[in-house]
């Protein structure tokens, strides 16, 4: 069974990703996979969740300005800010976690736009936004932080194919809660 998983992995990693349509889902799963894997090498100290709730709360608002307004931020967004309470219940109960153990989620985002051509799979598009961030002054503590610090982190991630840009936008929201 874990071999075919494996199978089934590797086949969408490889997929080059207009094949059959550009598909956010695996898009988004991807990158965290990709994220995940480049922590494990650096010794992650805590868990790192993946969060559909918190990608439509937070994410999704950002790649839809992105497509229309550029690779910026929206202007309603702060750098680092706490969540409203009745959100950090969503996101951690969609991550299946006692809502009653964290006060406080904090909120970080990152954006990439990475240009399409040719043959590009998921996972090339992952590793370029990933060595983008890491690039940049901006973006690298966020990105090389993710599972370092806090005592539970959780990710959104959202995605789009901009056809005008001919790129994929992405929004990665850290979440970090505390107890």
């Amino acid at each position: 069974m874990k071999k075919i998983i494996n199978i089934i992995l590797f086949t969408l990693l490889s997929t080059p990703v207009f094949s059959q349509g550009f598909n956010d889902s695996i898009m988004n799963q991807v990158l965290f996979d990709e994220v995940i894997a480049y922590h494990e090498k650096r010794n992650n100290k805590v868990e790192v969740y993946f969060s559909k709730v918190g990608a439509e709360l937070h994410s999704k608002g950002s790649v839809e300005y992105m497509k229309n307004n550029g690779c910026r931020h929206r202007p309603s967004h702060s750098y680092l800010n706490s969540l409203p309470k009745n959100e950090v219940i969503m996101i951690l109960n969609d991550i299946g976690v006692d809502t009653t153990e964290y006060d406080y989620i904090g909120r970080g985002e990152i954006l990439a736009r990475i240009s399409i051509r040719g043959q590009t799979t998921y996972q090339d598009v992952a590793k370029k936004a990933i060595n983008g961030w890491l690039k940049s002054k901006g973006h690298q503590g966020t990105i090389m932080n993710i599972g370092m610090f806090g005592e539970l982190e959780i990710l959104g991630i959202s995605s789009s194919y901009n056809e005008k840009t001919r790129s994929v936008d992405i929004a990665l929201t850290l979440f970090s809660a505390l107890k």
